[in-house]
């Protein structure tokens, strides 16, 4: 050990103390999750989203079996999207139903499982069950009961203080005294309403006998009336006839309805109409179900100076990389990965120049302080992902390892077949070997070796330490909805 350099050392250290990190973090966590290739998602529309977020637990017998992921509005109704855990299977026999998750308002989807049958799979729509007021709803209602109660209450007790019930007794008396006076009139003016009576019969008499004047007129009116009736079954004909025209070919209107050629165009270009509008739905349902990731990587470089000719020093030791990238992901199951990275050595060009007349060729490589940029699509089969593209400016491949619920992360990346071997430039490729712990979410360390084949070859060490964190839009979204507006 004695023969190391003391940076040897420090790495060495620095790389033992991070597995006892992960070691412990791993013993001790306690999360519950499930892997994104062993879940599904159901979907279920409710009136009403109040009091449910992304991330509200989805239970059944008051175990959590998934969560929602997205709530959007379709068709005035909530429409939720439930990442479910892929061991549990429902029948199409089952439904949710959202219920109070405490007096703080927040809500939970409780899942009753039906009898056994044809099982619910991915992207299916949950059949749901609306119950009856739930606790927030009665709790606001009784506020609403008590407060009128005790508007009632002031009033009537106002109202019974003081001189009121004297009031009302002399109010019940007065009226007494309206009512005896009323009969005594109605018993001296008999006479005066018999004559009323009487006057009532004349007018009614004047009436019938107008009614019986004015009877010449009604039947003019109705002349009237049998015109018009008879000028519309003159439309009618003519209507009659127009179809006849177009029953037999002729006209415009007739051509088309009877062309069985005319028809089948008119039908094409429908067809042709629907199938652009599908198309157009399912480029803008792919952009709008596309899920971003944006990160940042952080790494240090340590290392041993090479002991074999060739070039002296390491070429990284002490510098750091630093990468801010975005994930793409139309799907779970594959993404893009995008990188603008700034890297100790910077960026490298060639440039081969050829000696016509002898026949000659060297290369001049020309070392500037820029950066490089990464591109790779990457596919998850299980838990390997599989990457190929563009990374650090240079095509390349590489290959990650998901362990633990997706919280450890193995790499292997082999990339650069041209500058890679820099200082040496002997075709060497870049081979790193990584491993990633993620410690708490959005946060992860990192350490692993950097160009391990040309440090073989020259007698030399280099490894890195670091670390990173990550947002996903729904993060984003919240992140700028606690920014302070102008």
């Amino acid at each position: 050990m004695s023969n190391f350099s003391r940076e040897f050392k420090v790495g060495v250290i620095t790389l033992i103390a991070l597995g006892v990190v992960v070691g412990f973090t791993l013993f001790t966590d306690d999360r519950t999750g499930v892997t994104s290739a062993d879940r599904y998602s159901l979907y279920a529309d409710f009136p009403s989203a109040t009091g449910v977020y992304a991330g509200t637990q989805v239970r059944i017998a008051g175990v959590t079996v998934g969560s929602v992921r997205e709530i959007s509005l379709v068709d005035g109704k909530a429409r939720m999207r439930l990442e479910m855990s892929g061991d549990v299977e429902l029948s199409r026999e089952s439904f949710g139903v959202m219920a109070s998750n405490g007096i703080l308002g927040d809500k939970v989807i409780n899942l009753t499982p039906g009898p056994p049958g044809e099982l619910l799979i991915d992207q299916d729509i949950l059949p749901i069950k609306v119950t009856g007021p739930d606790l927030e709803m009665l709790s606001n209602r009784a506020d609403q009961i008590s407060a009128d109660v005790e508007v009632i209450t002031a009033k009537f007790r106002l109202l019974m203080e003081g001189e009121a019930p004297a009031r009302i007794e002399a109010t019940i008396k007065s009226l007494d005294e309206t009512v005896n006076r009323v009969n005594g009139l109605t018993a001296a003016q008999s006479d005066e309403i018999s004559a009323v009576v009487k006057n009532l019969e004349q007018a009614s008499a004047l009436l019938k006998l107008q009614i019986e004047r004015t009877g010449g007129q009604v039947d003019t009116e109705m002349a009237s009336v049998g015109a018009a009736m008879d000028k519309l079954d003159a439309t009618l004909v003519e209507v009659e006839e127009i179809a006849a025209k177009v029953n037999r070919g002729e006209g415009t209107l007739g051509a088309l309805v009877n062309d069985d050629g005319a028809v089948r165009e008119l039908e094409s270009a429908l067809e042709e109409v629907t199938n652009t509008v599908t198309e157009v739905n399912n480029l803008v349902r792919s952009v709008t179900e596309l899920q971003t990731e944006v990160y940042y990587d952080g790494a240090v470089y340590f290392g041993t100076d090479p002991n074999a000719p060739g070039f002296t020093e390491n070429p990284v030791a002490g510098g750091m990389r630093n990468a801010l990238g975005a994930r793409l992901m139309p799907r779970e199951d594959y993404w893009y990965n995008v990188e603008v990275v700034s890297h100790p050595i910077g960026t490298i060009d060639p440039t081969t120049t050829i000696n016509p007349e002898y026949g000659s060729a060297w290369s001049q490589y020309t070392i500037t302080s820029g950066y490089r940029f990464s591109f790779q699509l990457a596919r998850r089969y299980g838990p390997m992902v599989l990457r190929f593209g563009v990374k650090d400016s240079a095509g390349g491949v590489g290959l990650d390892g998901m362990l633990l619920r997706d919280r450890v992360k193995l790499s292997v990346d082999l990339y650069d077949f041209m500058v890679g071997s820099y200082p040496v430039f002997n075709g060497t490729p870049v081979l790193n070997l990584g491993a990633r712990v993620e410690p708490m979410k959005h946060l992860y360390l990192q350490a692993g070796a950097h160009n391990v084949l040309l440090g073989a070859q020259y007698g030399y060490f280099t490894g890195y330490v670091g670390g990173g964190f990550t947002f996903t839009d729904d993060d984003l979204r919240w992140i700028l909805a606690l920014l302070p507006t102008p």
